[in-house]
């Protein structure tokens, strides 16, 4: 789910993500933006590299621009408002570099599956119920004309 995403960061605190749930009946809509905390690992990441014969400053610079697109997939489309470079559909894409400090912002839509199963329910309850009062209704005009 969208809030175990923090437990698989494997203690690494990349991303900031705030996340906003609003209920509805029928749906429930999951505002997220994802802030990307490279930045804050370029030294760790440096350091990690080992020993180059190039200055740390041209390093960084590299860094900085190194990019790779995220993508998500979702099962089906229930995407609403986004900054994603490409919305295809259930896919969403963004590029991403290690410099970028622009946020991920998404907007989902997850169906209430029992609420829509209890209030299609009701409403065949209610067809029904008016189809047959209509008839018997009918049906005793009939019988007090004859």
């Amino acid at each position: 789910s969208i809030e175990d995403i923090g437990s698989t960061s494997m203690g690494l605190d990349i991303v900031d993500l705030q996340l906003v749930t609003k209920k509805n009946l029928l749906y429930t809509k999951y505002d997220v933006e994802a802030q990307p905390q490279f930045n804050s690992y370029m030294d760790t990441i440096m350091d990690n590299m080992g020993t180059l014969s190039l200055s740390k400053s041209i390093i960084r610079a590299v860094l900085k621009n190194l990019a790779f697109d995220f993508k998500l997939t979702l099962p089906i489309d229930l995407i609403g408002d986004n900054n994603a470079a490409v919305d295809e559909g259930r896919t969403l894409t963004w590029n991403v570099t290690l410099g970028d400090t622009e946020p991920i912002k998404m907007q989902v839509y997850v169906p209430n599956v029992w609420n829509i199963v209890i209030v299609l329910i009701i409403l065949v309850v209610v067809i029904i119920a008016a189809i047959l009062f209509f008839f018997r209704k009918r049906k005793h005009r009939k019988v007090n004309r004859a």
